[in-house]
């Protein structure tokens, strides 16, 4: 009561309050360090949890003001804290004003990194909002229909490959104004997976991998494919047949079973490298439409 605003004091009475079962007075006490510490907002956080009934939502702990949740979500994705984060983030979103973009790439960042891909598509969601590509489809953009492949989150990436030129095609597309072209001029030793994107998934769930994909003076018994993987290692859920020669639009599928705990995996564009001896590589494949559901 004689200084309200000492940090100290307040932590202090929050460890007797929390010793004696005094749950109402330890939590006051707890919110308000959670909300000014920042080097004990982590273990505030955490006791006060301990105080809670089970159908408590923690985000009434954090403070209501934005200006003050903000350096909460900060210092969680800092420490590597996604329960504390998650529940920053979600009483954020509800505030005006908007999360620092910057910050939420960060969440974003972290919550790939752990694998979490159901937090990640919520996060996703709402960072951009544009180029979904529809009902029931996990992929992002799948149809390639935006001006630019944005490069990061759940968007397509491209890592520069020698050999592969690979652009948005505003004038061939199975459906929609763009279409993805790869045109090669490579060795047959080519070993590609250049166009990739993180997908987030339901463990333990059958989805169906679908594209459409065309061809033109690919010549090669090593055609390009899409693989859904595991991020870490490399393994091989699914995989569509190769398209290669020269075709109109076919389509591409494939059954993925996800395997349980996983909610994250990626989607990738392949090429292996020929078995066998074969000229220089050379043509141009286009893909469009890709979904999984």
């Amino acid at each position: 009561a004689l200084d309200p605003h000492s940090v100290t004091l307040r932590w202090e009475a929050a460890l007797l309050a929390f010793r004696w079962g005094d749950r109402d007075q330890a939590l006051e006490h707890f919110r308000y360090v959670l909300a000014v510490d920042a080097w004990q907002r982590e273990a505030a956080f955490q006791l006060a949890r301990l105080l809670l009934g089970p159908r408590d939502d923690p985000a009434r702990l954090l403070p209501a003001e934005p200006e003050r949740l903000t350096p909460v979500l900060a210092a969680a994705v800092g420490n590597q804290d996604l329960e504390l984060a998650d529940v920053a983030w979600r009483r954020l979103s509800t505030l005006q004003p908007a999360i620092p973009e910057d910050l939420g790439r960060q969440y974003l960042n972290l919550l790939l990194a752990e694998r979490d891909g159901a937090r990640a598509r919520r996060v996703w969601a709402s960072l951009v909002r544009f180029g979904s590509s529809g009902a029931g489809n996990a992929v992002f953009n799948g149809g390639f229909d935006n001006d630019r492949l944005l490069g990061w989150g759940l968007d397509w990436r491209v890592s520069q490959t020698w050999g592969v030129d690979i652009m948005l095609d505003r004038f061939i597309a199975a459906g929609g104004p763009h279409s993805l072209r790869l045109a090669f001029n490579s060795f047959p030793g080519l070993d590609f997976a250049g166009v990739w994107q993180m997908v987030g998934v339901e463990p333990e769930r059958e989805y169906r991998l679908q594209a459409r994909a065309r061809a033109s003076e690919f010549v090669t018994a090593s055609g390009l494919k899409l693989q859904v993987v595991l991020p870490d290692s490399g393994e091989v859920l699914g995989e569509t047949p190769a398209v290669a020669g020269t075709t109109d639009w076919i389509p591409l599928e494939a059954t993925v079973r996800i395997p349980r705990g996983v909610s994250l995996v990626v989607l990738r564009l392949r090429r292996e490298p020929a078995a066998r001896p074969e000229g220089n590589l050379g043509g141009k494949v286009w893909v469009d439409e890709v979904a999984l559901r």
